[in-house]
């Protein structure tokens, strides 16, 4: 017995107004197989591996998408859902090390003085070589003329050249959409998306989370037990040739 777990497109609403529904297009060109010792049944999980495996990009896709369009409908009664974009002087521009401890440091400036909430982001490379963020994040709505956002950005390492703006439903798939070849640019184990712990999750992650939690989704849709026990099919099958022996 074969069942593959998730790897086709995610089902549920989307952020994308696209026709790419082929399944092919969605599925990992590199599944990893587990087996059940217990019961022979096996599965086929994605590799995840989304920087050189287009189905597993089209899917973090997909999913960041979702997540960014719930922290734009979600959000507290005392902020606004903001869509930023900070960029870096090409003349001084950081590596990912660099990047990452502006934006640490921006962060802390904001929460300090109680403007910032939840926020989620996403890094990667220009044209230019520089680096770029882009996200969502939960704002009051500045009435200086963003004078103070700005002093903010730039005592952090930011320059001056940057957008904030009310979020729209087609910022969550703009924002989204980096994550692909312009990401493969951005330095291997380095993060290139994230989330605060307080970013609001998409409907669709709360349910698959539910779904996770009880038994009866491992054996509808897995046709595994609780009692499963799962190994690499490889692995599985290179300890039985050596008991054989």
């Amino acid at each position: 017995m074969s069942v593959s777990l998730k790897a086709d497109r995610p089902k549920g609403g989307s952020a994308y107004r696209t026709s790419d529904n082929k399944p092919e297009l969605w599925r990992c060109s590199n599944p990893f197989r587990l087996i059940c010792t217990w019961h022979g049944n096996e599965i086929a999980v994605p590799c995840g591996r989304w920087r050189t495996c287009a189905g597993c990009g089209r899917r973090i896709q997909w999913q960041l998408a979702q997540r960014f369009l719930a922290g734009i409908f979600k959000v507290p009664e005392d902020k606004f859902s903001m869509f930023f974009t900070l960029t870096f002087p090409e003349a001084s521009a950081p590596d990912e090390t660099g990047a990452h401890t502006a934006f640490r440091a921006f962060t802390r400036r904001l929460r300090y003085r109680g403007y910032l909430g939840a926020y989620g982001w996403v890094l990667h490379r220009q044209e230019n070589g520089t680096l770029h963020y882009h996200g969502i994040a939960h704002l009051p709505y500045f009435d200086d003329g963003l004078e103070e956002w700005r002093e903010l950005l730039v005592s952090s390492g930011f320059g001056v050249q940057n957008k904030l703006k009310v979020a729209k439903p087609q910022h969550a798939r703009y924002t989204a959409n980096y994550i692909g070849s312009r990401l493969a640019t951005v330095q291997p184990f380095r993060r290139a998306y994230s989330f605060s712990r307080d970013f609001p999750r998409s409907d669709w992650e709360e349910a698959r989370r539910r779904s996770a939690q009880g038994d009866g989704m491992l054996r509808d849709v897995l046709g595994a037990e609780p009692q499963c026990d799962w190994m690499p099919k490889g692995a599985l099958h290179a300890l039985l040739a050596r008991s054989a022996r």
